[in-house]
């Protein structure tokens, strides 16, 4: 099976047409879904990108490059998306977030932006433009230009 850096592009990309220096954290670990969701996000404008599979590497990430937007499935290789999410607000990482996955109902309450698996991409969009919405809503800025 391919590794995620044999799946994931240029980390990098300014050349996706929408505004240089976007940056997106993905928490998935399935390497396929990882990479389409990086297709659909580069085709709205995001052009740098950071992967983790497991929470541990979520955070991380996030301390290291914050991103404009967040993509986290539920269920992790360790640890959850939850689990990433809520360390990285509760350090001040408050941004938008889409929660990817094929069990949205365990984010009941919450009031997070969802998107069930599998994906749609129309659904996905959808799911990303509402998350940057509220952000921006919010002062969180995060919105497409």
């Amino acid at each position: 099976m391919a590794s995620f850096s044999d799946l994931a592009r240029d980390k990098t990309r300014s050349d996706a047409g929408g505004p240089a220096g976007k940056r997106a954290l993905i928490i998935e670990d399935e390497a396929m879904i990882s990479v389409h969701l990086q297709d659909l996000l580069e085709s709205l404008g995001f052009t740098s990108f950071d992967f983790a599979i497991t929470e541990a590497q979520a955070v991380a990430a996030c301390q290291a490059n914050r991103p404009d937007i967040i993509t986290a499935d539920i269920r992790l290789a360790e640890g959850t998306g939850i689990g990433a999410v809520d360390a990285i607000r509760q350090g001040g990482g408050d941004m938008p977030v889409v929660f990817v996955s094929g069990n949205v109902r365990d984010l009941a309450g919450r009031g997070d932006v969802t998107c069930e698996k599998p994906i749609s991409d129309r659904s996905f969009m959808n799911a990303v433009y509402e998350a940057l919405r509220r952000a921006a809503g919010a002062g969180q800025g995060g919105a497409l230009h």
